[in-house]
């Protein structure tokens, strides 16, 4: 069956929710049954990213690789010459020392960039059931969806549909969000980064905290490097 070929009669509310039934004799969870109605080929190309998705991920990038280098390149200079040194040990690792914080803080930096923090991705799983809502949009016969659409009471997967995604937020992750810039669905969403240009997760929260972390220390290094290590 294909989706032009849908009737009013099998748009109606289905169970306890406002849902497109599957085939005949299949229930809201047979995901074949949804593929062969509406195959995920057919929806619509997902939104496209906010220009800052782009312009704030480019001018992060830049900043936290110029910090980089400027701390890399104090601690090496802040170290003067060994009969004025008053922490021998730490005089002679500061450079290694530096350089592994900058090493931790370019991957972590990669892995918010590429990462994609666990946005909802399209598949069986996500997309099925559709909301009749969103096939009638589809089909041309209601315009834009603004609001989003809540998943039937009795699911125990089904928490809230996304109209920009075409994708279920499930339950259990309350928190999840559709961010304005990256234009995706994020579980477990606690803040866009204005600096990155990407949103910060559950999924890449370790490597967040890492960056901030890092920061921190190679600053920290930077003084202590001019307290034991300077000619001054």
């Amino acid at each position: 069956m294909s989706s032009d070929s849908l009737l009013d009669s099998e748009l109606e509310p289905f169970q306890h929710c406002d849902m497109l039934p599957s085939l005949e004799g299949a229930n809201l969870e047979d995901l074949d049954s949804w593929e062969q109605l509406w195959p995920l080929e057919s929806l619509p190309p997902l939104p496209k990213r906010d220009p800052k998705y782009w312009s704030q991920a480019t001018v992060g990038m830049l900043l936290i690789a110029s910090m980089i280098v400027s701390l890399t390149v104090a601690v090496h200079l802040s170290v003067g010459r060994r009969s004025r040194w008053s922490n021998p040990s730490w005089c002679e690792s500061a450079d290694t020392v530096i350089q592994g914080f900058a090493l931790l803080a370019l991957f972590c930096t990669a892995f918010i960039l590429c990462g994609r923090s666990g946005e909802v991705k399209r598949s069986r799983l996500t997309c099925y059931p559709i909301p009749a809502q969103v096939v009638h949009h589809l089909q041309g016969q209601l315009p834009r969806l603004d609001k989003n659409i809540d998943g039937p009471e009795h699911s125990t997967r089904l928490r809230s549909y996304c109209v920009r995604c075409l994708v279920w937020r499930t339950r259990g992750c309350e928190s999840s969000h559709h961010c304005s810039i990256c234009q995706r669905c994020v579980p477990e969403f606690d803040h866009h980064c204005g600096v990155l240009g990407r949103c910060i997760s559950e999924a890449n929260m370790p490597c967040f905290k890492a960056t901030l972390g890092a920061g921190l220390a190679g600053l920290i290094a930077l003084v202590l490097t001019n307290g034991w290590c300077s000619d001054g």
